[in-house]
């Protein structure tokens, strides 16, 4: 008799779980346009940590096991918060490559009505190891030049 009891409460259990919908998808959205949009980060070990510029140690990166951050004075904001910018359309951030010295992410866009790719971010985001304690960020120019700056870790 309690063996049974058990059973159905564990069953009943289940079945209200299971009924209950969540609306927190924690930055990952429905498969729309064949896009699973979402953010899929996780920097390498090498890289986590606090880097800051060497001429000012309030501006840099922070790099966690899920997200990186933009740091300026006491604001840290994440790269997940740019999923904001893209509204209802399908997005999605993603690590396009990864080794013992280089980490490189992208960002995709699509137009949610058409479909079509809006654009692309490849080279906005690369970071290099110059050493144990040094970064290079690259980053692309208005005149498409690639601009290099060091950051040092805190």
């Amino acid at each position: 008799m309690k063996n049974t009891k058990l059973f159905q409460f564990i069953i009943v259990s289940l079945l209200i779980l299971s009924s209950c919908s969540d609306d927190n998808n924690d930055g990952q959205n429905e498969n729309l346009c064949g896009v699973e949009s979402g953010i899929f980060l996780s920097p390498p070990n090498w890289i986590q940590g606090t880097w800051v510029d060497p001429n000012n140690n309030e501006e840099g990166f922070k790099f966690t096991a899920i997200d990186i951050f933009n740091v300026s004075g006491t604001n840290e904001s994440p790269f997940s918060d740019l999923e904001s910018s893209a509204g209802d359309s399908p997005y999605l951030i993603n690590e396009v490559n990864e080794t013992e010295d280089t980490y490189e992410i992208y960002m995709q866009l699509w137009d949610k009505d058409t479909c079509e790719e809006q654009f692309t971010f490849t080279s906005d985001w690369k970071w290099t190891k110059i050493d144990d304690n040094t970064i290079r960020y690259h980053s692309m120019g208005s005149n498409g030049s690639i601009n290099t700056y060091d950051y040092i870790k805190l």
